[in-house]
C-alpha cells in the first residue's frame, strides 16, 4: 500500500500518464532567460515590410498570371490594369517565353525572383537582429 501513494494520495493512471509526458530539459537549456526567449522571436519592423510588400506582390502576379491563363484580351480593362501594375515586374522574364502562350511565364519567374529576394533580406535582417542579442 505504501508503494501506491505518493505524498499522501494513492497513484493511479492519470499520475502515471502525467509523469510520462512531463519533459525534462537539459541543464544547457534552463539557462535560457524569458527576455532572450522574447527577443529572438519576435520579427523586427523590417522583416515584416519585406513580408507585406513580398505577399503583395506576389499577389498581384498571381492574378496577371491567372487573367493571362483565362482570358488574355487586352480589350478587356482589367486585363490591361493588371498588366499594367506587373508590366515592371515581369518585363524582363518575357523574352524567355513566347508572347501568345496562355502561360505567362514572365509572371512565374518574377514572383519567384520576388520570393527569394524576400527571404534573403529577412535572413539578413534576422541576422542583425541576432547580433544585437548578443
Amino acid at each position: 500500500m505504501a508503494k501506491n501513494r505518493i505524498h499522501g494520495r494513492r497513484r493511479n493512471d492519470y499520475d502515471d500518464f502525467h509523469e510520462s509526458i512531463t519533459p525534462t530539459m537539459p541543464n544547457d537549456y534552463q539557462t535560457v532567460t524569458e527576455r532572450d526567449v522574447n527577443m529572438a522571436a519576435a520579427s523586427s519592423v523590417g522583416e515584416q515590410i519585406v513580408g507585406v510588400v513580398a505577399y503583395i506582390l506576389s499577389a498581384l502576379l498571381a492574378v496577371r498570371f491567372f487573367t493571362h491563363l483565362f482570358s488574355n484580351d487586352v480589350a478587356n480593362g482589367f486585363v490591361n490594369f493588371m498588366n499594367a501594375i506587373t508590366d515592371w515586374m515581369a518585363q524582363p522574364f518575357q523574352t524567355v517565353s513566347s508572347a501568345a502562350s496562355y502561360f505567362d511565364f514572365g509572371a512565374i519567374g518574377a514572383a519567384v525572383v520576388v520570393v527569394v529576394l524576400a527571404y534573403l533580406l529577412n535572413r539578413l535582417f534576422a541576422g542583425m537582429r541576432r547580433d544585437d542579442i548578443v
